[in-house]
């Protein structure tokens, strides 16, 4: 197996495993030590891995802390400004005399909807009778 590598690196390897090997105390030291460095890796490599769960864990509680606070701001901004918009809509209705959504009708309807709803009836109004 020697003789089919050129490198003078690899050609040492073989020399030193060849005395290692040739001494039953020192082949054994040597196994101990590679068999301690290979469970180092393994624990490190654990160890690694574990922190990574751990660190994906508390993103994503944080994440969804922040998700929540802000879609709940945006929910509330987005509530209030839909509840003007319909208060907005009934009044316009009831200066017109008539009645084209109900109550209940434009709450089911989202926040642009509400909205080209109230610029059509604002023209509306402001057109001449």
């Amino acid at each position: 197996m020697r003789e089919h590598y050129a490198n003078p690196l690899i050609q040492k390897a073989f020399n030193v495993l060849e005395i290692l090997s040739s001494d039953n105390e020192t082949r054994l030291r040597a196994e101990m030590r590679e068999k301690a460095m290979r469970d180092e890796v393994s624990l490190l490599y654990a160890a690694k891995k574990e922190g990574e769960t751990e660190g994906r864990k508390e993103g994503r509680k944080k994440g969804l802390k922040q998700g929540l606070k802000k879609g709940f701001k945006e929910g509330f901004r987005e509530g209030r400004k839909k509840g003007r918009l319909i208060g907005e809509i009934l009044m316009i209705q009831r200066i017109l005399g008539h009645t084209d959504y109900s109550e209940e009708e434009l709450e089911s309807k989202n926040l642009a909807e509400l909205e080209i709803l109230f610029a059509e009836m604002e023209s509306r109004l402001k057109k001449p009778v």
